[in-house]
Order: structure tokens, then sequence, then C-alpha cells
């Protein structure tokens, strides 16, 4: 069930998108540079391994097939050890946005959760068990709120046999042409770096700011599920649906919507940069509802 946002005010919109969009930027950006770092140490060996075939007789030889078979190779590993390394840096990234959402959702609720645990218990012994809560119980938010089963090292497989395929076209087109193996060592180094747009490093890229940014959105509204003051989700479009006029996608569909807190979407593209913050009922109602005894079960759970 969605229904349509109260009208936006601007300053309040910032402020929400500080709060949301900033901390899970701040955890892609490091978990950018690590896997950045990754790649072009990968490119360089490759490129040297490569370029080393020229020695081999049988590359030497001339056969094409052989050739492409004898590069490729080299090339799967080069490709096996890169995602090896870039797997558990995803992974560490996934936790560290879990633990982002929960700073958001702590920022935006504060007052409520001061005002619900001021007799009862620690504020912050409460944040910290919701923070190793995070972590222990990503991995099935994302199943809960993506629909999918898929784990981490199965998306990383298909990345990488995709990653494999644009290489071994550009490889087997330079082999055609009877290029050298140094020559061919330019076009795998180009691939791998991340300096270079497509080929492995966006592959590579891609695949971690997705996979952040679903660990990011699932646990943010795995946590709002929780909270018996949060009443829906609202979704917010990034700055790049905001400034790309010419392109219609189901985000933006989604824009000015409040979903019901059991029934938010999933992350519709890669990539994709929207977030979702909570929607807290008003506070003479919460402060109503509190004095009332409508959160003691919550609270006794919690605290």
């Amino acid at each position: 069930m969605t229904r349509p946002l109260p009208h936006d005010n601007v300053d309040n919109f910032e402020k929400v998108r500080k709060i949301w969009l900033t901390r899970y930027m701040q955890t892609q950006s490091k978990t950018d540079t690590r896997i950045r770092t990754i790649l072009v140490a990968a490119a360089e060996d490759a490129a040297v391994k490569v370029t080393a075939l020229e020695k081999n007789s049988t590359f030497s030889a001339g056969v094409r097939t052989a050739q492409l078979r004898l590069v490729m190779s080299t090339i799967k590993d080069i490709l096996n050890d890169v995602f090896n390394e870039i797997t558990p840096v995803i992974s560490n990234g996934q936790k560290s946005e879990a633990v982002a959402a929960v700073d958001a959702l702590t920022e935006t609720d504060r007052e409520y959760l001061k005002s619900a645990f001021q007799n009862t218990g620690d504020i912050n012994s409460f944040i910290d068990s919701q923070k190793l809560q995070a972590k222990i119980q990503l991995i099935h938010a994302i199943n809960s709120v993506t629909k999918q089963k898929h784990t981490l090292s199965q998306n990383v497989y298909r990345t990488k046999a995709l990653s494999k395929q644009w290489v071994q076209r550009d490889v087997t087109s330079g082999i055609a042409r009877g290029a050298s193996a140094e020559e061919i060592a330019k076009i795998v180094r180009k691939h791998i770096r991340p300096n270079t747009p497509g080929g492995v490093s966006y592959a590579a890229l891609r695949l971690s700011r997705t996979e952040l940014n679903n660990a990011f959105h699932a646990t943010a509204i795995t946590l709002s599920q929780d909270r018996p003051w949060i009443k829906g989700m609202e979704w917010h479009l990034s700055a790049v649906h905001q400034h790309d006029g010419g392109r219609v996608e189901i985000c933006e569909s989604y824009a000015n919507q409040i979903f019901d807190v059991d029934n938010v979407p999933a992350k519709p593209h890669p990539q994709c940069r929207c977030f979702v913050a909570p929607v807290l009922e008003p506070v003479d109602v919460f402060i109503r509802n509190l004095t009332a005894g409508q959160y003691r079960d919550w609270i006794d759970n919690a605290a």
C-alpha cells in the first residue's frame, strides 16, 4: 500500500538526505577505494604475465587457437585472484552499511527512543545491540526484502564469468589481428584498470555498490518494521535521477510515495542510490500512545 507524500519541505528533505544518503555513501566510498586498489595491482600483474607469454613456444608458434587458450588461462587465474580479494571487501562493506543504517535510523527517531527508554533502560546499550543484530541478520534481511536467495559468492561468480566474457571478446579480436603478446597485454590491462570505462572494473564496482546498497536498504526496512512509531518508508530519488530528466525508471514511479513498512520495494536496478527514510507518527500521537502504555511490551523486550 502506498500513498502520496505531503508537500515536501526543501530544508527537511536536505536534512533527511544528509542523515541517510551521506552515511551510505561514506561506506561505499571506502569500499570503492579498496576495490580500485585491488584492480590497479591486478591490471599491472596481468600485463606483466600476458607480456611474458611472448617467450612461450606455444604462443610464438602463431597458432591462434592455442594463443587464445594460453592467454585466457592466464586471465582466468588473474580474475580468480581479483574476485577472491574483492569478496571479503564487499562482505565487510555490507556489514558496515548495516551499521550505517542503524546509525541513520537512530538519528531519525532518537528523541522517540529517549522518551521510550527514559525509565527502563540504557539507549546506548539498545543501539549497540541493534548494530550487532543488524550484522548477524544481514543476509536474512536482504533475502527478505529482495525475495532472492542468491548469495554473495553466487553473485561474485556470475560477475566474474561476465568479466571473463568481456575480456575474451577483445582478446580474441586482438589475436585474430595477429597482435603480439605485448599488445594483448595492453588490452587486458585496460579492461581491468578502474579508470577505464566498462570492463572488469565496471563489473566489480557495479557488483559492490549493488550489494552494499541492498544491505543498507534492507537493514533500514527491517529495523523500521520493528519500531511501533514508524508508519511508513518514504522513497527519495537520488541526485542522479533528479538531474537525468531524459530517463524514465521504476524509481521515478516510486518517488513521492510512502510505503507501508512491510511492503517497501527492493531496489529496482543495480547501483540504485535512491534511499528510503522512515515516516514517524506525530510527536503528540507518540506521547499519547507512550503514556497510555501502548509501547510497553516493545520497550520491555528491547530494554
